[in-house]
């Protein structure tokens, strides 16, 4: 099912390009502005199409976005999830540097990995708006657990042609996370923000 629905929203994607225009007819899928987005993380072969939500459905289906955060390109954070045995199977082979891609409305955005970090499900600190142009990306840590999994890797990137800013206090960790030994070498910190939700990627 996953496969299938997957290609699908690429042809539809496609579709999409070629027709210059909002899908009316898979609204459920789109992103909220009508329109859909793709994902493509070159240094590990991912390339998916985007959807809106982070229930368990969606995210069956492909990387979602997370409603009510900033939409791709827009200022502020834009948090997409996905699970780790799936789409982001190779993430931990990941680094400080490596470029996140998302095509939207007839544009590229690369955003550049400046940072890792390990939370708790809890801590949504790592979903809250900032002032910056940012793409937070959040899957389960570790990738195969026998039930849900006790904690988050976040990969916090930054739109590249936008001015520097500094990086807000709940998002900075005490040191860059460079490589996949720093990601698993990384301090789980205490939520300081937590809801009953909290991040869920079950």
């Amino acid at each position: 099912m996953m496969v299938l629905e997957q290609r699908h929203l690429q042809a539809l994607w496609r579709e999409q390009q070629g027709n210059d225009r909002k899908l009316e007819h898979s609204s459920s899928v789109a992103l909220r502005d009508g329109s859909l987005s793709r994902l493509t993380i070159p240094a590990i072969d991912v390339s998916a199409v985007i959807v809106e939500g982070t229930d368990p459905l969606s995210l069956m289906i492909g990387p979602g976005h997370m409603t009510g955060t900033a939409l791709p390109g827009d200022s502020g954070n834009v948090v997409i999830s996905a699970h780790r045995e799936t789409f982001l199977r190779k993430i931990m082979n990941l680094k400080q540097g490596d470029n996140i891609l998302v095509e939207r409305d007839g544009q590229t955005f690369t955003y550049e990995i400046e940072e890792f970090r390990i939370v708790k499900p809890a801590d949504i600190s790592v979903a809250a708006p900032t002032k910056d142009n940012r793409l937070t990306l959040i899957t389960c840590d570790p990738a195969y657990n026998a039930g849900p999994a006790p904690q988050r890797l976040v990969v916090i990137s930054r739109l590249l042609g936008e001015p520097p800013t500094s990086t807000s206090p709940a998002l900075q960790a005490d040191k860059p996370l460079k490589s996949r030994t720093h990601i698993r070498q990384a301090v789980v910190k205490k939520p300081k923000n937590t809801s009953q939700a909290g991040i869920s990627l079950k």
